[in-house]
């Protein structure tokens, strides 16, 4: 080729070289599963053109897609920042649970990572972010006796044995422990240093649950696709019992299902146990309705004392509903499952609320009410009568009247007293909801 012609192909590579590193992909129903499955991480972007906040990140986008297209061209990873119009696409923008906007998440390997980003919306901490994304989790075990010690105390520990770090099933090991990284803490040893812990020519992956007395478990299926391997390990990794920190509140309370905390002194690791314990063996189908969580008690001291709680009396044991906070009340007797259960049920009856506005249900005597012939509403439960409604001369009742001044006559019936007990006139406001999303960084569907 001439002078000429070397020169046609150097312009032209440039140019493609060029055109590669462009602002972030719009991505619509005809191709979004398509680029997210042909990159190793896609970081997207979910907008609506509506929000000042989409507006706002849109270059900075932008920006941060060229200096990714121009860091990773060369490499074997392939990164992409992508874009989805959720007032166009809403279907895609339903699959996902988008209702803020923009919500920024990220797929690897066609697989939504759990977490969203939440980082700072700036070119260089997106590419910080992908650059941390792109790292291994899995940390090598050089001498088993050191193995006790490297573990995370607070997660699962996925433990694998291969023959070397080039070998298929380690790279299917490595990849899934980038998608759940998070979640567990993930491990290998190769060579020698594993020939002890697997079969010959084989490998061995271990999952090692934290501060519980269950045995470990060994991942018995094959590894040459990740698929089997990726829903083995989310099973171990995503804990029944998480532990709740400034970090991930927000996280937690985007999930809207109502907390049962346990709040615990910093030291005190037999309490966490036990209710991981009470958990994962006996309320574990009430799992869709209340999210079980670990707190330590002195970071968490403001809501304990919006519930009248303080440190010395940790552990404490409470719900929190997004709405109001309601202290378990059976103190002595705080690992019960039933107990635990009738708790977890009382708040989605109502109960719980109920109770704090009028105190707890009380009966009156059938003989007393008909001796003076007061009509009177009831509902029945649990073989009991309740006072719901009390007429006696269709006059509405006074309502200066304190709540819950101790007792109240029946209108027209002197002598008649109905105890009651005293409670505050609300329950404690929830505290957890103010770690939610912030409004002065989301705009939010349901604004419209």
């Amino acid at each position: 080729m001439n002078d000429f012609g070397n020169l046609i192909v150097l312009l032209l590579s440039l140019f493609i070289g060029s055109v590669q590193c462009g602002p972030a992909l719009e991505l619509g129903a005809s191709d979004f599963d398509t680029h997210i499955k042909n990159y190793d991480l896609v970081l997207v972007d979910f907008h609506a053109r509506w929000c000042k906040f989409s507006r706002m990140l849109d270059p900075v986008f932008d920006e941060a897609s060229q200096a990714l297209d121009e860091l990773y061209k060369d490499k074997e990873s392939s990164v992409k920042l992508a874009k989805v119009d959720c007032e166009k696409e809403s279907e895609i923008a339903k699959r996902y649970g988008i209702n803020k906007y923009p919500t920024i998440k990220l797929f690897k390997a066609g697989k939504i990572e759990k977490r969203e980003y939440r980082g700072s919306r700036t070119k260089d901490a997106f590419v910080e972010y992908i650059g941390k994304m792109l790292e291994s989790p899995v940390k090598e075990v050089k001498d088993i006796d050191d193995l006790a010690d490297l573990l995370d105390k607070k997660k699962t520990n996925m433990i694998g044995y291969f023959d070397s770090k080039d070998s298929p099933d380690f790279k299917q090991f490595d990849r899934v422990a980038g998608m759940l990284r998070h979640d567990c803490g993930w491990f290998a040893a190769f060579g020698e240093v594993a020939q002890s812990q697997k079969p010959a020519g084989s490998f061995q992956i271990v999952a090692k649950p934290p501060n519980v007395e269950h045995a470990e478990k060994i991942f018995t299926s094959s590894l040459k696709t990740h698929d089997m391997f990726y829903a083995w390990a989310q099973d171990k990794c995503v804990s029944l019992v998480r532990v709740i920190t400034f970090e991930n509140a927000e996280e937690l309370t985007e999930e809207g299902i109502p907390f049962l905390i346990l709040f615990h002194k910093p030291d005190d690791t037999e309490s966490p146990r036990l209710f991981t314990e009470v958990v994962q063996k006996q309320l574990y189908p009430l799992k869709e309705i209340v999210t079980f969580l670990t707190a330590d008690g002195v970071q968490f001291a403001h809501p304990l004392h919006h519930m009248g709680k303080q440190i010395k009396d940790l552990p404490v044991l409470a719900i929190d509903s997004f709405k109001h906070m309601y202290v378990y009340p059976h103190q002595d007797k705080m690992f019960d499952a039933e107990l635990l259960k009738t708790f977890i049920r009382d708040l989605q009856s109502g109960k719980l609320h109920r109770e704090f506005h009028h105190g707890p249900d009380q009966a009156i005597p059938v003989k007393q009410l008909e001796q003076h012939k007061q009509p009177v509403v009831t509902t029945t439960k649990t073989g009991q009568i309740h006072i719901k409604t009390v007429v006696v001369d269709k006059q509405p009742v006074d309502p200066k009247r304190e709540p819950n001044s101790g007792s109240l006559e029946l209108r027209g019936t002197p002598g008649v007293k109905v105890e009651e007990q005293k409670q505050p006139s609300t329950p404690p406001e929830s505290q957890f909801v103010k770690l939610a999303p912030s409004d002065l960084r989301y705009s939010f569907r349901d604004e419209l």
